[in-house]
């Protein structure tokens, strides 16, 4: 009576294996399905700000870029070594301000 029905519960357990699996593949199928037909963005998005520009001093590269919230700060370094801190705003993509950074 015992074999019964440990067979009957790991036959139970692979049953439930499998449906979860099916289920699984169905839904990405249809994230697929529905991604595919999507079409593609067509100029810019409401409420973009287009392609800005970014100008460093000559010579200067940029060591780091974090996003923060709405805001992007950008670290460069120049070529005497000082560092700076600036800040875009990712809404608009207007430079907010910076920070020199300067270590004594």
């Amino acid at each position: 009576m015992l074999k019964f029905i440990v067979i009957g519960l790991g036959a139970l357990i692979v049953a439930v294996l499998v449906l979860m699996i099916v289920v699984g593949i169905q839904r990405a199928g249809r994230l697929v399905a529905t991604n595919a037909g999507a079409p593609a963005p067509v100029g810019e998005a409401p409420g973009s700000f287009g392609d800005k520009a970014l100008k460093l001093a000559k010579g200067a590269r940029v060591i780091e870029v974090r996003i923060a919230g709405d805001r992007m700060i950008v670290r460069t370094r120049q070529l005497g070594g000082q560092e700076e801190l600036v800040v875009l705003s990712l809404v608009s993509g207007e430079r907010l301000g910076s920070f020199a950074v300067n270590p004594e």
